[in-house]
């Protein structure tokens, strides 16, 4: 069986400020989406400055710096945890349209930040099967919401994007492993596994995993991701370090955890 290898990526930490300005329809809108679930639409937080940028923008962006490698793939994924302030338009369709043009594209959401390791589990899975020689997963992020969120609200996330390229080239970076997720208390036994008791393995903890009030104890080298994100938080570690480590260690282990399930998440990466 083939595996998919991490073969280059681009990231962008933190996206320039920018303020929404609401129309009539626009206010309506916002109101159809929040106002069944008992919200309101709060004004003022989408009309400071803060860390909105739409999906398309931060796509573009993306791809502008990204590597040689991200052109032409046959398998494009964006995944998301928070929703778009621009839903009108389709940006998985776009993100293939601006990377060839040639391959199956959808995106994966409504799962909070275990999207992106739930495409990545998904390409995996083609690339076993032979539909999948190269592999562009887009996670991003916009830290606007039209009502208070405390995941957005309380950590002062920022707008952020990570392009990762796979392939299947031989090499450091294949993906071994992405489990389903991990209930509620379950996270560091199943990191713990994964991590092993050979080689030399680095575990790359999220910013929501590392508050979980049992301690991580395992016999590997821990990396911990500050705050600031959500969905994006472990990649954009990735898509920074990754040649190095991938260099450096036999198997890196990224982990995190959603504050609103509260499921684990984690994904192994190999020699």
């Amino acid at each position: 069986m083939r595996g998919l290898r991490l073969h280059g990526a681009a990231a962008i930490a933190e996206v320039p400020e920018q303020a929404i300005q609401l129309t009539p329809a626009g206010r309506e809108y916002f109101g159809d989406l929040v106002e069944p679930f008992g919200a309101k639409v709060d004004e003022d937080l989408l009309q400071r400055p803060g860390g909105h940028v739409s999906y398309t923008d931060l796509v573009e962006r993306l791809v502008g710096e990204a590597p040689e490698t991200a052109m032409d793939p046959d398998l494009v994924l964006l995944a998301y945890g928070l929703p778009d302030l621009s839903p009108a338009v389709s940006v998985a369709p776009y993100l293939n349209h601006l990377t060839g043009g040639r391959a199956i594209g959808f995106a994966v959401t409504e799962q909070g930040l275990g999207a992106p390791f739930t495409a990545l589990r998904t390409a995996a899975a083609f690339a076993r099967v032979g539909r999948c020689e190269r592999f562009v997963l887009a996670a991003v992020e916009q830290a606007r919401v039209p009502s208070r969120d405390p995941v957005v609200h309380d950590q002062r996330l920022h707008g952020s994007g990570v392009l990762l390229v796979f392939d299947v080239s031989p090499g450091p970076g294949v993906v071994e492993a992405v489990p389903a997720p991990v209930e509620p208390g379950g996270l560091w036994d199943k990191v713990a596994e994964a991590a092993g008791t050979e080689g030399h393995t680095l575990v790359v903890v999220g910013p929501w995993a590392s508050r979980l009030e049992k301690p991580l104890e395992v016999a590997a080298d821990v990396h911990p991701v500050g705050p600031g994100h959500y969905c994006t938080s472990v990649w954009l570690a990735l898509a920074e370090h990754g040649a190095r480590w991938t260099a450096e260690y036999d198997r890196l282990v990224l982990c995190d955890r959603d504050p609103r399930s509260g499921d684990g998440h984690l994904a192994v990466l190999g020699a």
